[in-house]
């Protein structure tokens, strides 16, 4: 089933009907009705909606192949199963409500809800915004980002130019992103997944250390490349 995002603190519950008893109206009709209300938990309930249909087909498509390949066909086989059923939810949704996705995040974004500063900064223009408007959305998509959920810190690290996130605090998001993904595995999986492996020094360093060696060599590649002095100093 789609998933059902937890209700942020101070808004109110989704009156309407939960993922489970949605009928043959699917979801379409309800994100309607969401998009012409005000109320914040709904409206970010018909986001995740709208983010299950577009992601349904290739985690259906990753299950079964999964499955094939005899790996947990048990509950891939029933993953499969509750992707189909959002698929059949999804058959009332258009292009039309996908469209509503910028007023659904203001909404939400309007009852503080977690994660909807992100979307709202990924699919609004802020030139057409009144300074205030933007002001807000900035702070909210930057207090989620401090508060270290990794989706949230890389969309701040993303946010156009023109929100006026500087280069720095968006280079702090984009380390912060890095250093998140790397403590959360351990060493040999980061080894194994990763496309190269880069040697600072022979030494054992400190983590904080070695994150500083490896920005001053890329300000230093940048510089040379931007053909600055920097390196000849």
């Amino acid at each position: 089933a789609a998933p059902t995002p937890a209700p942020a603190p101070g808004v109110r519950t989704l009156a309407g009907p939960a993922p489970s008893t949605v009928g043959s109206e699917g979801y379409g009709p309800h994100i309607e009705q969401a998009a012409a209300g005000r109320d914040p938990a709904a409206a970010w309930e018909a986001l995740q909606w709208l983010r299950a249909c577009d992601a349904q087909g290739p985690q259906r498509d990753s299950a079964e192949v999964l499955r094939n390949h005899g790996v947990a066909p048990e509950f891939m086989t029933q993953r499969m199963a509750e992707l189909d059923a959002v698929a059949r939810r999804c058959q009332t949704v258009t292009a039309v409500h996908r469209a509503l996705v910028p007023p659904l995040a203001a909404i939400a974004l309007r009852g503080d809800v977690p994660g909807a500063a992100a979307v709202y900064v990924g699919t609004t223009s802020p030139r057409s915004l009144l300074p205030e408007e933007q002001r807000r959305a900035v702070e909210a998509l930057r207090r989620d980002a401090q508060n270290g959920h990794m989706p949230r810190v890389r969309a701040a690290a993303a946010a156009p130019a023109d929100w006026g996130l500087s280069e720095e605090e968006q280079l702090r998001y984009v380390l912060a992103s890095a250093l998140q993904q790397h403590l959360s595995v351990d060493r040999d999986t980061a080894r194994a997944r990763a496309d190269r492996l880069l040697a600072l020094s022979r030494l054992t360093l400190p983590h904080r250390l070695a994150q500083l060696i490896l920005c001053e060599q890329l300000y230093r590649a940048g510089t040379i490349l931007a053909g600055h002095p920097y390196h000849h100093v």
